[in-house]
């Protein structure tokens, strides 16, 4: 993974810097999800099945994170940066 410092400087940042709508907003503070590598962790199964998380609002969350990470949408749930947002669990 390329600038992986600054990847996981953005996976500990706050997910009000993602600029989600309000809905999208809520139901991941709802969650306990405070930061970007929080999404990461908990995986897509588990932010499509939170309370009032439908499909397109899941994906415009994958969509901001994947842009505000700076990787492809479709690597954004691969195997390194899931390592990487874990290690940034709890600092």
């Amino acid at each position: 993974m390329e600038n992986t410092s600054f990847q996981i400087e953005r996976l500990s940042g706050s997910i009000e810097e993602l600029g989600l709508d309000r809905r999208a907003y809520n139901t991941l503070k709802r969650a306990e999800i405070h930061v970007v590598s929080d999404i990461l962790v908990r995986g897509e199964k588990v932010i499509l099945n939170l309370r009032n998380m439908g499909t397109a609002t899941a994906n415009n969350i994958f969509s901001l994170v994947a842009g505000y990470l700076n990787v492809p949408l479709e690597n954004l749930f691969d195997e390194n940066i899931y390592q990487a947002a874990l290690s940034c669990q709890g600092k």
